[in-house]
Formats: structure tokens, C-alpha cells, sequence
């Protein structure tokens, strides 16, 4: 527990605090987060923190030092390297001055998350620093539960894709294929390659078995099932696309 000071260096806590709502954090992780004396939270390049909004009400900083980390979205993978090297070396500092840090991110910490390339670092340099993961309700849970919609059942299976990788890296053939092999496909971050994805779904007859959420269980969600309401649209980062393909081939 985070309490617990018998240890030589600190625990890192990698919290998920959930897809917006603060009434969705877990027990676990509100206990965590009320803890720990150091909250670390990624934030953007403008300082600004999507975790840091959902737990804010439960931080006291008159003793808890809450520390920003930047993890930029860099596809140089030299320069992904280094951020993520730099916001290891902060964060073990505290950690091995014997502090317990808890790392919040919103959703899942092990789900396309910041926490997975620190996780990696910390591992890396400090093998013997205790480590425990809080699990999250992830963005893509939240979001099925929002538009009512089943993810999987029985034998169906389920593909999770970043859109704008699929996207930009085999173009629409990427997509195409996996729109075929799975029950359900689920496109996270689609605002930059909404149009495209939109247009994939049209010709594959899958755009009336698709629904776009975005920021769900906050203030500003979002549900729409007729997409192309939203073409040409300015969208948000936080948005996502549910595919349910009723033409599936992969059980066949």
C-alpha cells in the first residue's frame, strides 16, 4: 500500500482513472491516488491533462506534489525514445528518494496508454522498483456502454486499431481487410481520418452497423449513428468509431 515505507525506493502506482467521468474511477484507484505523496500526469505540449481533470478533486496539494510529464506525439522513434527516457529519469528520481508516485492516465494504464513506455523505461533502469498496475475503464468499454451496443459474443472476435496508423500506412486496404475478418472493429482517434474511414465503411456497406462516440460519460459525450451527419466535420481527438459487421468472415 502506498503507506508502506519499509521498502528502499518508492512504489510506481500506474492508475487508469477511467474515460472521463470521475464517478467511473475504480475504489482502488481513488485510494491510490488520496496516498500517494507524488501524482504524476502526462500532459500535452500546451500543459494541458485529460487525467489531471478527471482526479483533480481528489488531490490535496498542500502535501501532495502533483508533476507534469510530456510525452509528445512524435513518430520519430528517436525522439519518442528520448521523451520517454526523460519522464522515466524525473519520475525514478522521486522514486528512488523512497516516494511513492502514482501515474494517472486516463482509460486503461496497459491500453494504448503513456503509462505502457514508462512501465518499459522504469523496467529497464530500475528493475528492482515495485510496480503496480490499477486497471481503468477503458474509452472503448465506456463508449459500447454508452450507445448500448455488445463489443463481442460467443465466438465473434474483436479488433482494436489506432485509425490514423491503419489509415496512413496501407491506406484503406488495411482497414478493408480487417472489416472482413472481424465481428467488430473498433477505430480509436478517428478525427484526423474520419472522411477516409467513412468512406470505407460506405463502400463496404457497414456505415448503417457503425456509431461514433466521442468523450464518453462526460459532460461534452457524444453519440451518433448516422455518420455521414459528421463529414467534413471538425472532430474531437477524443472520439472512436464501433464497427459491428454483420458480413464477418473470420468464424467462418
Amino acid at each position: 500500500m502506498a503507506e508502506n515505507k519499509s521498502q528502499k525506493s518508492g512504489t510506481l502506482y500506474g492508475v487508469g482513472v477511467g474515460p472521463g467521468a470521475p464517478d467511473l474511477l475504480t475504489l482502488r484507484a481513488e485510494q491510490i491516488l488520496r496516498a500517494c505523496p507524488v501524482i504524476c500526469l502526462p500532459t500535452s505540449t500546451q500543459g494541458q491533462s485529460y487525467a489531471g481533470g478527471i482526479i483533480e478533486h481528489l488531490l490535496d496539494r498542500t502535501w501532495q506534489e502533483v508533476v507534469q510529464v510530456q510525452f509528445p506525439m512524435q513518430r520519430d522513434p528517436a525522439l519518442a525514445q528520448s521523451a520517454r527516457e526523460q519522464a522515466a529519469t524525473k519520475i525514478l528520481g522521486y522514486l528512488q528518494a523512497d516516494l511513492d508516485v502514482a501515474f494517472a492516465t486516463e482509460g486503461d494504464p496497459l491500453l494504448y496508454s503513456t503509462f505502457g513506455y514508462l512501465l518499459e523505461a522504469v523496467r529497464r533502469e530500475a528493475p528492482a522498483i515495485r510496480i503496480e498496475v490499477i486497471p481503468g475503464i477503458s474509452s472503448i468499454t465506456a463508449a459500447a456502454a454508452a450507445a448500448s451496443l455488445s463489443l463481442a459474443a460467443w465466438d465473434e472476435r474483436v479488433a482494436i486499431l489506432p485509425a490514423a496508423y491503419v489509415m496512413g500506412q496501407a491506406g484503406s486496404s488495411d482497414l478493408r481487410q480487417m472489416l472482413r475478418l472481424f465481428n467488430t472493429v473498433v477505430l480509436l482517434k478517428v478525427n484526423t481520418v474520419f472522411d477516409a474511414v467513412l468512406d470505407v465503411l460506405e463502400a463496404s456497406d457497414l456505415a448503417q452497423h457503425a456509431v461514433f462516440v466521442r468523450r464518453c460519460s462526460t459532460d461534452h459525450e457524444e453519440i451518433e449513428y448516422d455518420l455521414a451527419r459528421l463529414r467534413k466535420q471538425k472532430l474531437d481527438y477524443f472520439s472512436l468509431v464501433i464497427v459491428r459487421n454483420p458480413y464477418a468472415t473470420g468464424n467462418q
